[in-house]
């Protein structure tokens, strides 16, 4: 299992340092989380920030969590293992 964490999605510098040490799988998995607009973003009952003592965990092979809009106007989150995001980027 792999530790995961929250990223700044504001800050590029910050999510950019923190997915190479999840594609090199030197460090923990990725979520970007934006502020709440409205009432709506970050949905603090999936993932919180990870404690000390009871951090959350993904599958070893997953280097980022994204949400996307869902068809139902709920965010659904997709792990993305580092195989897929550097083939997406070698076919970009």
């Amino acid at each position: 299992m792999r530790e995961l964490i929250e990223v700044d999605g504001t800050n590029p510098r910050s999510v950019l340092k923190a997915l190479r040490a999840a594609l090199d799988l030197s460090g923990p998995a990725v979520l970007p989380v934006l502020p709440a607009q409205n009432g709506h973003g970050a949905d603090s009952e999936v993932v919180s920030s990870p404690r000390a003592e009871s951090p959350h965990t993904v599958d070893q092979r997953v280097a980022v969590v994204v949400e996307t809009s869902g068809s139902t106007g709920r965010p659904k989150r997709v792990a993305l293992s580092a195989d897929a995001v550097l083939a997406s980027a070698a076919a970009s």
